[in-house]
């Protein structure tokens, strides 16, 4: 009996803190099976890019179009580098696994010479 109550409790929980969190924050939830680097990064992402449009409006003062171009400018920027970032390291692990198949490869052959 008491396995079912936890179970519905997680339940809500899981609800509370996916759900209504994130309906309340505009789409930002912690999320329970990440590490805590990864939340705090997806966090101060998310309020850098809720802040960054008023930031740039107070810099820019009443040009607006300086400051569309700026917040365009911005976001670009950041997609831009994260996507670099992103673009590396499927080359990291990309290269790194082509040298474990190479390697396998080789200790099969040791194993069976007659291929």
């Amino acid at each position: 009996r008491t396995r079912g109550i936890c179970v519905m409790v997680s339940h809500v929980v899981d609800v509370l803190l996916q759900g209504v969190l994130a309906s309340l924050t505009g789409g930002w939830f912690y999320n329970l099976h990440n590490d805590i680097f990864i939340n705090t990064l997806h966090m101060y992402l998310w309020i850098v890019l809720g802040l960054l449009p008023l930031i740039v409006f107070l810099m820019a003062g009443e040009n607006e179009l300086l400051v569309v171009v700026l917040y365009t400018l911005l976001v670009m920027l950041l997609f831009i580098i994260t996507k670099g970032i992103n673009l590396y390291l499927h080359k990291v692990f990309k290269e790194s696994d082509e040298i474990r198949s190479k390697q396998a490869e080789e200790e099969e052959e040791i194993d069976n010479p007659s291929k």
